[in-house]
């Protein structure tokens, strides 16, 4: 097994500040809590934004963040851009540059998956990067999130918005899961580490191919 590897910095990041990872127009501002619930993917019935948005429809209360687009179906990516024009806590934001997305991570307070069928997310590594922790629906490979406590599986969308609503009070709880995350990702994902697995991997296949 060679995991995924993403570039981990030497120490946790701090939050992004609201000048680094603007709202946009239109959305609601929290007087509470500036943060927000993130979700980045491709708009296609498998990734279910849909659910993302019935969410943030049950916690007006809370805020949102949904970064992605038409990926393939543009009639269904137009009704999930229109539903979200409709939303005042959702801030929809149709493409981040890969090079400028950090700040969107870094400031959110948990990565919120919805999709149905993924193999191993790398927007998982690069929420964890920044110490951010994992809402899922379904999505756990090899019970990583679960068994390492860096997040939650809700497993029914009641779960989901629970979830939210743990991790948007309960500091305590999001600064430990948090502080777990960012060390799984340092121990388990690091470029660095999985670049040599590589070069152990096809050392191997030369010697025994001789």
């Amino acid at each position: 097994l060679i995991r995924n590897g993403i570039t981990v910095p030497s120490d946790e990041p701090a939050p992004a500040d609201e000048s680094e990872a603007p709202l946009g127009a239109g959305a609601r501002r929290s007087p509470v809590d500036d943060r927000w619930f993130l979700w980045v993917g491709r708009f296609q019935p498998t990734k279910r934004p849909d659910l993302f948005l019935d969410l943030a429809r049950a916690l007006p209360e809370v805020r949102f963040t949904m970064i992605g687009g038409y990926a393939g179906d543009e009639k269904y990516a137009v009704r999930v851009t229109e539903a979200a024009a409709r939303l005042a806590n959702v801030t929809h934001i149709p493409f981040v540059p890969p090079a400028e997305i950090e700040p969107y991570y870094r400031r959110a307070r948990a990565l919120i998956n919805t999709s149905s069928l993924e193999g191993f997310p790398n927007t998982y590594l690069h929420a964890w990067v920044y110490g951010v922790p994992v809402i899922t629906l379904e999505i756990d490979p090899d019970e990583i999130v679960s068994k390492n406590r860096i997040g939650i599986v809700a497993g029914t969308f009641e779960g989901l918005v629970e979830a939210v609503r743990s991790l948007r009070v309960d500091e305590s709880m999001r600064s430990e899961m948090s502080a777990r995350a960012f060390r799984y990702v340092r121990e388990n994902h690091d470029i660095k580490d999985r670049g040599d697995d590589y070069i152990r991997f096809f050392e191997n296949v030369l010697s025994t191919s001789r």
